[in-house]
């Protein structure tokens, strides 16, 4: 089912990924105060890797569109920079928001989670 998913968002693939990237940049550039919490205590860094979760796996999905060999780690390299550019901009740009290594740390489980449901997905498809 999720592999039907994903070659049905491959015809998105493009789309999918510019409107995430703009989605996040606006998000991680604007005052988000009041997020909801989901009471873990650690709520912003679950967004953050929630986030680049998806962002690795809408990546790779475009990526392997177009055809690009070595789509996972391109996508992976790509997010985790993606992730410190913006970590750059909130502390340049935005005097709410902080540049925090933390989130840096976030961002890359997520990229890692992704990249293990990725590898997974793509045993399902082999077999």
């Amino acid at each position: 089912m999720i592999i039907k998913l994903l070659s049905t968002l491959r015809h998105y693939a493009l789309f999918l990924v510019v409107f995430y990237i703009i989605s996040i940049t606006i998000l991680s550039l604007i005052n988000l105060d009041n997020l909801p919490e989901i009471g873990s205590g650690h709520d912003d860094k679950l967004y953050h890797a929630t986030a680049y979760f998806v962002f690795v796996i809408l990546s790779f999905n475009y990526l392997k569109k177009i055809g690009v060999k070595k789509a996972v780690p391109i996508a992976m390299i790509f997010s985790v920079f993606y992730g410190i550019i913006i970590e750059v901009l909130q502390h340049a740009l935005n005097t709410n928001r902080t540049f925090d290594v933390l989130d840096i740390a976030a961002n890359t489980i997520g990229v890692i989670l992704g990249y293990f449901i990725i590898q997974y997905l793509n045993k399902l498809k082999l077999n």
